[in-house]
């Protein structure tokens, strides 16, 4: 639990949360515990859900941009740790590690939903970079990771 007042703290701890969950469902999926692992996996996109709502009490624009930003390279760099473990894991686990792949994409996707239309195309650009850079990097993930990110 935390308590602040400061609402860009709020969401930025909220995203460090977020993080803890995923790496969570990561060592249960090492532990071969994927009941366990989605679970996590549920509490990631919550907390998530949760830090996306906050940013539009942030107030200014620039506030709220520098926010989605920082989300969008947080989920960049947990999509990099999801996909990296996707390489190296045995067959019998792929298939829960592609739904934590699933789990961070529909995370970048509520990003671009939350987004004003002022800065959305960035934050695509800064997604979409993302995820070729970990294309070009790890082409195991080709399958289960598009390149495009869509808004729901």
């Amino acid at each position: 639990m935390f308590f602040t007042l400061d609402k860009e703290k709020k969401v930025e701890t909220l995203a460090i949360q977020a993080e803890r969950r995923l790496a969570e469902a990561k060592s249960l999926l090492d532990k071969n515990l994927p009941i366990a692992a989605k679970a996590a996996v549920a509490r990631y996109q919550d907390t998530y859900n949760l830090a996306l709502g906050k940013v539009s009490g942030l107030g200014s624009m620039s506030k709220k941009s520098t926010a989605l930003e920082n989300l969008s390279n947080n989920t960049n760099f947990e999509l990099r740790v999801v996909a990296d473990l996707y390489d190296s894991a045995p067959n019998n686990v792929k298939e829960d590690i592609a739904t934590l792949v699933a789990a961070v994409s529909k995370t970048q996707s509520e990003i671009v939903n939350t987004a004003s239309s002022e800065i959305r195309a960035g934050i695509i650009k800064k997604i979409e970079d993302g995820r070729e850079e970990i294309l070009t990097e790890n082409t195991s993930v080709k399958s289960i990771l598009p390149v495009r990110v869509l808004p729901h």
